[in-house]
């Protein structure tokens, strides 16, 4: 891995572990972070165009996707990407806000499916359920 990869991952790791994520995925991100990702959540859903848009999103931004959710919504079919973002200076706004009522807010790459256009970078809010991530607002 490269040095700026390998920081990613600590930052992946923390944000992870303060998300509460199942330790096996932790695990998995920590060992290959671009290919465990995309294959498990691609593979998981049945989804190969899920790896490809991983994939263009990876190389478009730089960025780590750490996690996936998928939400159908008013606004459309979405895939949240959870991001650490290529630029060191960004890493210390990276984190998880957390909320009395266990939701939390984080950064991603939200891609509407459904309209291209509405995708965009942002924070989204997600509530963890028996150590997975689903995405509630």
């Amino acid at each position: 891995m490269s040095e700026l990869l390998d920081e990613q991952v600590k930052v992946a790791k923390k944000l992870m572990s303060e998300l509460n994520i199942t330790k096996s995925l932790i695990d998995g991100v920590m060992e290959k972070p671009a290919e465990f990702v995309r294959d498990f959540f691609s593979n998981a859903w049945g989804r190969p165009e899920l790896a490809l848009k991983m994939d263009e999103i990876r190389k478009r931004f730089g960025c780590l996707i750490y996690y996936v959710t998928h939400e159908e919504s008013n606004f459309g079919e979405m895939y949240s990407f959870l991001i650490v973002s290529k630029y060191p200076e960004d890493w210390k706004y990276q984190f998880v806000k957390k909320y009395p009522d266990g939701r939390m807010s984080v950064d991603a790459y939200v891609w509407n499916v459904t309209d291209d256009n509405k995708s965009e970078m942002g924070r989204i809010l997600v509530q963890n359920e028996e150590g997975l991530l689903l995405r509630v607002s």
